[in-house]
């Protein structure tokens, strides 16, 4: 609470008053997450013996939702508890004790909690300006609300060390330089401004409000990571390296199963399924491979597809003799960037 009542006097004050008071203040600390021998040894699949090694983060978007204990329920039955959920607050608030509960036991199984969208009554509320979708007015708006969900989560005994914007950061950048009436290379200024290299004309404020939100998740200790390693820029314009889904518009392309509803679906050709073989034909002992995949927990059919998705998975990492461990974000960061989030 008291973060939250100093970010928003900052954010009174300007944004360089705040890029200056961010040298001297450290992340909230939190604490380290479970790593019992019994945690370690569920979260491993495929050839379990084998010194060659795939690492996946499983991750979901949306909840808490009905469906978010179907889906914990079955990902557990895989043997898998390492997983990461990011959540919306105007879901939280429906029913906010049992969805603390439901959060609370993930986290205590070995799972951990992001946070997604942080307006208290909006669904999937866009952080930057778009055009098709609901979104905040200004920045300065969107990270008082996520210092408030921040602190509603900590203060409820939940760890947070990562964020995902509602429609990815990469579309929502598209947009917001598509609203402002940005005329230049918009897939280049996208880039230029996640690298923090200089733009011109309208994508400067664009580039303004960028630069704030890095400025809020350096001083919340949040992070928006798509699986860079270490030497390498943390923030990727995506923040997930592959799909899975039970719904036919979204992108399911993370293992060679397709389920026959998608197969006739018009959209499947662009899906382009099989990212995990062919990350898995990256792996050799002193090479190993790792993908943090998307997915919902919010209908059945998600939960039959992930499902499949992990059968498939399972099958082929043994017909290939490699071993998969399964990590949280925080855990996969840890291994790929050499320190926690």
């Amino acid at each position: 609470m008291v973060k939250s009542l100093l970010l928003s006097a900052l954010m009174a004050a300007g944004a360089g008053l705040l890029l200056t008071f961010l040298a001297c203040v450290q992340p909230v600390s939190v604490p380290a997450q479970p790593s019992s021998a019994s945690t370690l040894l569920h979260n491993v699949g495929g050839e379990a013996t084998s010194d060659k090694i795939i690492r996946i983060a499983w991750t979901f978007d949306d909840g808490p939702h009905p469906q978010t204990d179907p889906m914990r329920q079955m990902m557990e039955g895989k043997g898998i508890t390492a997983t990461t959920w990011f959540v919306q607050y105007n879901r939280i608030k429906r029913d906010r004790d049992a969805s603390v509960d439901k959060m609370l036991e993930i986290q205590k199984r070995g799972g951990e909690i992001g946070l997604h969208a942080m307006h208290p009554s909006k669904d999937h509320v866009a952080w930057f300006p778009m055009i098709d979708h609901t979104s905040y007015d200004n920045m300065d708006t969107a990270m008082r609300d996520l210092g408030s969900f921040n602190d509603f989560l900590i203060e409820r005994g939940l760890r947070v060390n990562f964020v995902r914007l509602p429609y990815g950061l990469h579309s929502e950048l598209v947009s917001y330089l598509e609203q402002v009436g940005y005329n230049g290379d918009v897939g280049q200024t996208v880039g230029d401004i996640i690298a923090g290299k200089s733009v011109h004309g309208k994508a400067q404020a664009v580039k303004v409000d960028y630069d704030k939100m890095q400025a809020v998740l350096k001083l919340l200790g949040l992070h928006l990571w798509g699986g860079s390693g270490a030497g390498n820029p943390e923030t990727a314009s995506i923040s997930w390296q592959a799909e899975s889904s039970g719904h036919m518009n979204r992108t399911d392309d993370i293992t060679l199963h397709v389920s026959r509803e998608r197969q006739n679906h018009p959209n499947q050709a662009r899906d382009k399924p099989g990212r995990f073989e062919r990350t898995m034909e990256t792996v050799t002992l002193n090479q190993p491979a790792s993908l943090i995949i998307l997915a919902h927990d919010i209908s059945p059919e998600d939960v039959a597809e992930v499902e499949k998705d992990v059968e498939t998975m399972e099958a082929y990492s043994k017909r290939r003799g490699v071993r998969i461990e399964y990590h949280t974000l925080s855990g996969l960061y840890t291994i790929l960037r050499g320190t926690p989030p």
